[in-house]
């Protein structure tokens, strides 16, 4: 054996270096960079050269509808010459079409909701396009939803990647339901994020300021982290639904967001129903009239004290709506909240709400422990999310410490107790009444279901 060359291992250890700048500095000779307006000449060269498969992802926002159009011409094209074609369109919200876009002849065209992915996928970019399974094209996010750029890679480990990535989406089956009450939440978050610094002023969860609360909302029920009538799909629209068949008043109590209005709306456009929200914050006010006018729909938003009684209001509404409104008063308040339901309800309209039921949240670990796991799980849930949302995975987390910290429902009793609140009432009779576990937010819990009609009892 001879022996060991020292200048064998420095100059080995010079070529080790060189590869390690030349990826570092972008110089890596099976990787190229380009800018974020080179899509065009990117489309153009794979039609040229593809030969056996072309597989794309993207993450479709809401002015992608032009470059759409002309990647489905294109990728019809190379189709034409027996290129096998795959088009995956991921989608901010279910039920989200990008106009301008059909399926073209050639090609496959599937979409598919970015909740229907796993949590742990991550896309990482806004489109991935893998070529012949050898070469991959990846293009960023950049800032404010602009363009980064493009990298075209053979290494390897880049094509294994997007491989993978592309084998775990296409084994998604998430067909399109057609009628679920899908929200475009990737669409408003940031919006109403960027508003609750400015518009907020204190309501019924924080009368010092309340853009922590609104301000991080929206971004946590993207996230299917807090609780909303998401949690109670069924009962919500079937509930709604039977209030409002004849047409009527629905009147909203409170509300953090858009999130009750979706339901109350898909009931009153069938019907005419007439829709007012109220609530002591604009900025839940402006995220209804945001999500009324992209359903052209007409709702009354009223800013003020729901315990202030605009006369307008009193004895008007069919339906008087709201989700897990009570619970953010003590104890001691509730009958007056009762009381302020039945002042606005009709004489035969119906209450229809959820309450939390405190006594069936487990024990085991303490508030600062849940609190570390609802950041972790955000966290984790974000990176799914990330290419639609001006936000970082550390600002999300801060938002979702915030809220897990400052958060406070109220406990109301047991559920016999709550049941007794109603019961005992002399202007609300309880049609129906079920109890449900969720996943709660920073412990699992169960609500109850309530529809209540206004009566006067003797």
């Amino acid at each position: 054996m001879t022996e060991l060359d020292e200048s064998t291992i420095l100059q080995a250890a010079r070529r080790g270096l060189e590869v390690l700048r030349a990826r570092q500095d972008g110089l890596d000779a099976r990787v190229v960079r380009l800018p974020g307006e080179a899509q065009t000449e990117l489309a153009r060269i794979v039609a040229r050269h593809a030969r056996k498969t072309v597989r794309s992802a993207r993450v479709i926002q809401t002015a992608d509808a032009d470059d759409l159009y002309y990647l489905e011409g294109v990728w019809e094209l190379v189709a034409a010459r027996g290129v096998a074609v795959l088009m995956v369109h991921l989608l901010p919200y279910e039920n989200w079409v990008p106009s301008g876009t059909s399926p073209s002849g050639g090609i496959r065209i599937r979409s598919l909701s970015v909740s229907s992915l796993p949590d742990e996928l991550s896309l990482g970019a806004r489109q991935t396009w893998l070529v012949d399974e050898c070469v991959v094209i990846t293009e960023s996010a950049g800032t404010s939803g602009r363009s980064g750029e493009w990298v075209v890679s053979s290494r390897p480990e880049d094509v294994a990647a997007a491989s993978r990535l592309m084998d775990q989406i296409e084994s998604i089956d998430a067909p399109r339901s057609g009628v679920a009450l899908e929200e475009p939440l990737a669409l408003s978050a940031d919006l109403i994020n960027g508003v609750a610094g400015v518009l907020c002023r204190g309501d019924h969860v924080s009368v010092q300021g309340c853009d922590w609360y609104h301000g991080s909302w929206q971004y946590l029920r993207l996230l299917n982290l807090v609780s909303t009538p998401t949690w109670h799909s069924s009962f919500y629209a079937s509930e709604t639904a039977s209030a409002l068949a004849s047409g009527g008043n629905a009147l909203i109590t409170g509300t953090a967001d858009y999130s009750v209005l979706a339901y109350v709306l898909a009931a009153a456009l069938t019907t005419n129903a007439k829709t007012a929200v109220l609530d002591l914050c604009p900025t839940p006010l402006f995220a209804c009239s945001w999500y009324a006018r992209r359903l052209g729909a007409s709702v009354d938003c009223i800013q003020a004290d729901v315990f202030s009684r605009p006369a307008s209001l009193l004895g008007s509404a069919d339906l008087v709506v709201t989700d897990a409104f009570l619970t953010r008063f003590s104890s001691d308040a509730t009958e007056d909240v009762l009381d302020l339901w039945a002042d606005y309800a009709k004489p035969g309209g119906r209450l229809v709400t959820t309450i939390r039921v405190h006594s069936a949240n487990p024990v085991g670990r303490t508030h600062a422990e849940a609190v570390e796991d609802f950041v972790e799980r955000a966290v984790s849930r974000y990176r799914r999310w990330e290419p639609y949302l001006d936000k970082t995975p550390g600002e999300i987390a801060t938002l979702a410490r915030t809220y897990g910290n400052l958060m406070i429902s109220n406990e109301l009793g047991d559920e016999g107790s709550i049941r007794g609140l109603f019961e005992d009432h002399p202007r609300w009779s309880v049609r129906s009444w079920e109890r449900a576990p969720v996943p709660g937010e920073l412990f699992p819990t169960s609500y109850v279901r309530l529809v209540c009609e206004r009566v006067e009892k003797s």
